[in-house]
């Protein structure tokens, strides 16, 4: 069964940033994960959940007795990965909901598309793997504030960056005029959509 779940990982072309240097850190972080005890006292949101590194870290959470949120844009896609977790990892406890981070209302991103806008009228690259994070964060921060004062338990934002992030355009990031198709790289639109990841992460230091 373990070769029907990670067979979720391969042949996605829209997985294209799940690149090499991230599968060495997402490696290096599951093997942490699996030398914990169980922990069955703990949940987790995974965003981007149905496909990529999504998969392997809600596999790896459920098989630590983790009670796994698949937050995910296909709900389809998302419960054929839960069955197929369910059916490796018995009483494994997860649950799929919808969410399309592109849509602010998801490790989910988009690399080096076209010129496209979101929902809201705001460049894809950055809607998608900033702005939906950021705000999804902001709106479960108080909540995990307060358990982890309840229960006196660390709770813990993870971000999946990139290497990526150094490949900007020449001014740095632009947050003046995000939505200028004529100065558009889709390369440096990806780099400074995970820069801003790293600037989110370090304003969260101490909160």
């Amino acid at each position: 069964m373990r070769k029907k779940v990670r067979g979720f990982l391969a042949g996605k072309e829209h997985l294209a940033s799940l690149h090499i240097l991230q599968q060495t850190t997402l490696l290096k972080g599951l093997m942490e994960l699996l030398s914990l005890p169980s922990l069955p006292a703990y949940a987790s949101s995974i965003s981007g959940a149905s496909s990529g590194i999504g998969v392997e870290t809600a596999r790896v959470l459920a098989l630590r007795g983790v009670h796994v949120v698949m937050a995910v844009r296909n709900l389809d896609a998302g419960r054929n990965v839960k069955e197929a977790i369910l059916n490796e990892i018995n009483g494994a406890k997860i649950d799929v909901m919808q969410l399309d981070l592109s849509s602010m209302p998801n490790n989910a991103g988009v690399m080096a598309t076209p010129f496209m806008l979101s929902h809201e009228n705001i460049e894809l690259q950055f809607a998608t793997n900033h702005l939906g994070h950021f705000l999804l964060t902001n709106l479960l921060l108080d909540t995990m504030k307060l358990t982890a004062r309840e229960s006196k338990r660390e709770r813990k934002i993870v971000n999946l960056s990139s290497k990526g992030h150094r490949m900007v355009y020449g001014e740095g990031n632009p947050f003046d005029h995000i939505n200028d198709e004529s100065g558009y790289c889709p390369r440096f639109a990806y780099g400074q959509s995970k820069l801003a990841n790293i600037f989110m992460l370090m304003s969260f230091q101490g909160v």
